[in-house]
């Protein structure tokens, strides 16, 4: 019977290491509060992303994406995730309201 537990224990504190690694890793911020014209992009390093996230701090339509890949568009003040399993590329924001607003975009 202890010998049951134990295998269970430890099969159990497994799976906690296994499915935490993915969600242990932290967000690095590329971009913070940057001005964008319309139709405009920016962009961060060139970097390996599992999931790039990315909005508008006013009511701006965004899309989030990785070069090479394409990207993912929201709705007007809505935040877009987009994920790109461990591509190595530039992160971006790109705007697709008709006015000016400032953006910001995470990868991990």
């Amino acid at each position: 019977m202890n010998k049951t537990r134990v295998a269970l224990v430890l099969a159990v504190i497994a799976c906690f290491g296994v499915f935490s690694v993915a969600e242990a890793q932290a967000w690095t911020q590329f971009l913070s509060k940057r001005h964008l014209n319309s139709g405009e992009s920016a962009y961060g390093p060139e970097v390996e992303a599992w999931e790039i996230d990315g909005g508008s701090e006013g009511h701006a339509a965004v899309c989030v994406g990785d070069t090479g890949l394409g990207d993912a568009c929201g709705g007007e003040n809505q935040g877009v995730e987009v994920y790109v399993g461990g591509w190595i590329g530039r992160p971006y924001v790109h705007d697709h309201s008709t006015y000016q607003t400032y953006v910001y975009g995470y990868y991990r």
